[in-house]
Formats: structure tokens, C-alpha cells, sequence
């Protein structure tokens, strides 16, 4: 689940080490629309854990359609390989206020 208008750490485990990836692209669609994509150097990758780790932003979240799912898939590249992982559906959950907090010249919708 995400709700909008926070900055919820994403976590994605992998089958293998992600390091070994020569690319890696995260991406969120909803509506046909790609919203966020993050690829490898935007994220944490943690070798022990076979986990990359990243933080949306508010927004990236407040994007977001409330009460509609979001489609979350990761793709690899290894070399000549190109691999992809199943596509997960998160729900997405709307806030009572909406305001992106701590940023300047944000406004109330």
C-alpha cells in the first residue's frame, strides 16, 4: 500500500545479488501512466540481503490516483540478459490534507 503524500522506503528482494545487475529500472504505472521510475544509481543496493532499497518522495506519491492501484515492476540487465520481475499491484490510499509538508511554496490542494 502506499498513501499519498508520504515518503514510504521501499524495500525489493532479489533472486540474486542486485550488484550484478549492468542496469536496473523500478518502475510504478497507474492509468497507463509511468509515474516514477528509479534505476540503478538511485538506489541502495545491500549484497547481503540480494535487497535495493529507495525512498519516494511526496511528489511522487501525491502523483498518484487515491483509491486506485499502482503497478510496481523491476527490470534487470545482465549483460545480453534482460530479465523482469512479475508486476505487483499496491493499493493506493489517500490523506484528510494532502499538503507536501517541510517544502517551500508547496500549496494546498
Amino acid at each position: 500500500m502506499i498513501i499519498r503524500t508520504t515518503t514510504p522506503t521501499h524495500i525489493l528482494r532479489f533472486p540474486f545479488d542486485p550488484a550484478d545487475c549492468d542496469e536496473i529500472l523500478v518502475t510504478y504505472k497507474q492509468n497507463d501512466d509511468i509515474k516514477v521510475e528509479r534505476e540503478k544509481g538511485q538506489v541502495t543496493i545491500n549484497n547481503a540481503d540480494k535487497t535495493i532499497e529507495y525512498t519516494l518522495t511526496q511528489e511522487e506519491t501525491y502523483a498518484f490516483n487515491a483509491r486506485g492501484v499502482v503497478y510496481l515492476q523491476v527490470k534487470c540487465r545482465q549483460g545480453d540478459t534482460v530479465m523482469a520481475s512479475d508486476p505487483k499491484t499496491l493499493k493506493v490510499e489517500d490523506v484528510l490534507d494532502d499538503t507536501l509538508m517541510g517544502i517551500p511554496d508547496s500549496e494546498e490542494t
